[in-house]
């Protein structure tokens, strides 16, 4: 994670140039890891998602801001993140657990499903659909079935499922 903003002011972005999201660099440095730890269980995780990529090209205090006082300028930033991620790498991503799947209705989750399926998905993949059930923050059972079939939905079509609800731990 970089220490200070690569991007701390609007005009550097206009001037930015975002790296090669299918360059094989970024695996530079594994076969290095395995040698050193060959003596270990090893795992590897890239689970960096598209506010974490905000907040390392903005600083977080940076990103706090733009989304409260710069909000069209935070939102110029996303928007050129997934076109350029766009069908080269995988976003898991929920239906607003903090707006639209607590507080919206089936037709409105459906909206927002599609909404992240036309920004960052594609027919062949870029969007793993993460559908928790958050009733202990007031959703409602039945926004938990429609964040599943809306996302089930656009993948195959109007074909609804009906998921198992999450087995909850006693106590």
């Amino acid at each position: 994670m970089p220490r200070d903003p690569i991007i701390p002011t609007w005009e550097e972005l206009k001037n930015y140039e975002f790296p090669d999201p299918t360059s094989d660099k970024k695996y530079n440095e594994i076969d290095n890891f395995k040698k050193d730890n060959q003596d270990r269980y090893q795992i590897a995780s890239m689970g960096i998602s598209g506010f974490n990529t905000y907040i390392f090209l903005r600083g977080f205090q940076n990103a706090l801001m733009d989304f409260v006082i710069e909000d069209k300028k935070g939102e110029e930033l996303l928007n050129k993140i997934s076109k350029l991620l766009k069908g080269k790498q995988c976003f898991l991503v929920p239906i607003s657990y903090q707006t639209v799947s607590i507080k919206g209705t089936p037709k409105d989750i459906k909206r927002e499903a599609r909404r992240l399926f036309n920004k960052i998905g594609t027919k062949n993949g870029g969007l793993i659909a993460w559908i928790e059930e958050y009733s202990s923050i007031g959703m409602p059972e039945k926004n938990y079935y429609a964040c599943a079939n809306a996302f089930t939905e656009i993948k195959m079509g109007n074909t609804s499922v009906r998921p198992s609800p999450p087995k909850t731990s006693p106590g």
